[in-house]
């Protein structure tokens, strides 16, 4: 019996609450709707948006471009510029030119300003009364685009030749005063680990550096390379002596050296001596006891090359 009549109590104790809620919620609203019925003045700000700017010229806004607008109006009208910012159209076939800016005048445009608010709105003020917008010419110029690459090959395997990008080059539109400075435009970072395949991937270019006045011809490019299994390769090339002086006879030894390089496997067989030009130049040694060689010619697809030794032995006869 006593379970049954806390249950009573329990639920009696539970409208109760129930209906003080709904009382708390009516009388809440009722002072909301109140408060939004009242008269307030309020300051909006503006952004812009610049309409019909003439193709050869580009505008530089910054955050200064922002118009307050101090109005007088209910709080039902003003409710929806508390979370968003309103945007203010500016027509600049309306503005007038000047030689490095155009010139926004509030007196001017205030049938504008009153067209984009509610009809209820009441202008107070309007700050600042005038805006400067900076312009330079629309320029174009065509840029390389720099790989920004962070590959990892498996061991034994290595890129054939280079990384080639497709398109290599990309166009910049914008103010010259701006592109003037950029030399070239990198791209995001290609990363990839233990690699022994082939590449083909797009990247896209890497704005973050590049004023937003810029615009791109192209946003990505194609990033490809030929990765094959590598090994290493030595080979005996025949020393050339150069600016030996014609009335002396040069005698030095070893005749050849050992190239000792890294290739693929594809383009292992197909090297020969032949490709390998080993030169000492006797004006620029004869000033130490021995000759140095160096490798003055050697194929595109070889890598880390280096020779057996770095001394060739010598005597002038006369």
């Amino acid at each position: 019996m006593s379970v049954i009549k806390s249950k009573v109590i329990k639920s009696f104790q539970n409208r109760r609450i129930n209906v003080l809620l709904f009382f708390f919620l009516i009388a809440f609203l009722f002072s909301i709707l109140t408060k939004l019925s009242e008269t307030y003045n309020k300051t909006i700000s503006f952004s812009i948006n610049p309409l019909h700017i003439p193709e050869d010229k580009v505008v530089l806004l910054d955050s200064t471009h922002v118009i307050d607008v101090t109005v007088t109006s209910k709080g039902f009208d003003l409710v929806k510029y508390y979370f968003s910012k309103p945007i203010l159209d500016v027509d600049f076939r309306w503005l007038e030119l000047h030689e490095s800016h155009y010139l926004w005048k509030e007196g001017n445009q205030l049938s504008n300003i009153i067209d984009q608010l509610d009809h209820d709105f009441k202008i107070k003020n309007i700050t600042p009364d005038s805006l400067l917008f900076k312009y330079d010419s629309n320029a174009i110029k065509e840029v390389p685009v720099q790989l920004n690459q962070n590959v990892k090959f498996k061991s034994g395997f290595d890129i054939v030749g280079t990384f080639k990008l497709q398109p290599s080059t990309i166009k910049l539109i914008g103010p010259k005063s701006i592109i003037d400075t950029i030399s070239y435009v990198p791209t995001t970072t290609l990363k990839s680990g233990e690699v022994q395949s082939s590449i083909q991937k797009k990247i896209k270019i890497d704005k973050t550096s590049i004023p937003p006045e810029v615009n791109f011809s192209h946003n990505m490019v194609s990033v490809s390379a030929v990765v094959d299994k590598f090994t290493e390769g030595s080979i005996s090339v025949p020393i050339t002596l150069i600016n030996a002086p014609q009335n002396l006879t040069v005698k030095f030894y070893p005749k050849k050296v050992d190239v000792i390089f890294y290739t693929s496997l594809g383009y292992y067989k197909h090297i020969t001596d032949k490709n390998f030009t080993i030169t000492c130049d006797y004006v620029s040694d004869t000033h130490q006891n021995y000759l140095i060689p160096k490798v003055t010619k050697m194929p595109k697809n070889v890598k880390n090359v280096r020779l057996n030794t770095n001394k060739i032995e010598y005597i002038v006869v006369k």
